[in-house]
């Protein structure tokens, strides 16, 4: 697989420079007609589906997904949008899952398409080096601290593998910043205890957009807070500061948290919401069930 994996980067890297060169001057149009290739090339089901339903909702003109795109090219750095992309699309949900899709088959085992780890594990560079041999690329590490040289560290030595790091905005510092701008495979993700937005988050905000790092931030929710989630002055605000959240919410009622997932599938899908969101417990499990009914997130350490 490894000589075939990197035939398939280098031809996919180049793709991604063109299409958001080509996205960037032509918008609507080119933006159609790639999706719609890669509806032609898919070879799975599973794809097949993905890019009819991308095909449909790019029919609508007034979808999410175009300003949402646009936002995108203008607010992260080219470099980032493809290292990213590239990782996540070709090594992780396609490569990788197939063959932990294939391991999990063999073996009747359970497999991990995901770990959540304490971003200062001195044992995370072996643990990532064996989970990318056996086709896992998608990591989250928690630096409740702050810390960041770690987590910097691991993604360099690991190009093809994508990291979310979870920390305090308090820890987005200039000279953070400009490390998340040269390695461009770590994602900084900012924590949030509640959907608020403070003075910390609004100046990280600012210093990340400056130099075009892609990040995202992660809401933690409980009963009080579920309402506000999808709250449209709330959105708004959000929105202004990120392009996508994820929402957590471990301890929340189950009848409220089924609401609430119901919403974010609806507002995915229509102009309902102006950023892009995800439920970290729904989304994880229907992520693993796509890959194998035995795909799993290992968690190391708590979400936050």
């Amino acid at each position: 697989m490894g000589f075939d994996l990197n035939s398939l980067r280098v031809y996919a890297l180049g793709l991604a420079h063109r299409a958001v060169s080509d996205i960037s001057r032509d918008y609507f149009r080119q933006l159609r007609n790639y999706v719609d290739m890669c509806a032609f090339l898919c070879n799975s089901d599973e794809q097949k589906h993905f890019f009819d339903l991308a095909q449909g909702l790019l029919e609508k003109t007034d979808n999410l997904y175009y300003p949402l795109i646009q936002r995108t090219l203008s607010t992260v750095s080219e470099d980032a949008i493809c290292t990213v992309g590239v990782n996540l699309g070709i090594d992780a949900l396609t490569c990788g899952a197939s063959e932990l899709k294939k391991n999990a088959q063999n073996t009747c085992q359970p497999v991990h398409w995901l770990t959540v780890a304490p971003a200062g594990d001195a044992a995370l560079d072996a643990h990532v080096a064996a989970g990318e041999a056996h086709g896992q690329y998608l990591w989250i590490l928690s630096s409740p601290n702050g810390a960041t040289a770690d987590a910097l560290k691991l993604a360099a030595v690991h190009p093809r593998s994508d990291f979310a790091l979870i920390l305090p905005p308090e820890a987005v510092t200039e000279e953070a910043v400009a490390h998340f701008a040269d390695i461009v495979n770590v994602i900084p993700m900012l924590a949030l205890s509640k959907p608020e937005i403070s003075d910390a988050v609004h100046a990280a905000v600012q210093l990340l957009q400056r130099r075009k790092v892609f990040y995202g931030i992660t809401a933690q929710l409980d009963d009080a807070t579920m309402d506000t989630a999808m709250d449209s002055e709330w959105l708004y605000v959000l929105a202004q500061h990120t392009l996508f959240c994820v929402y957590t919410h471990p301890g929340a009622a189950p009848e409220k948290a089924a609401q609430l997932y119901k919403e974010i599938c609806v507002a995915r899908t229509t102009t309902g919401s102006p950023l892009l969101l995800f439920d970290w417990e729904n989304d994880t499990k229907n992520i693993g069930r796509f890959i194998h009914p035995q795909a799993q997130v290992e968690f190391l350490t708590h979400m936050q």
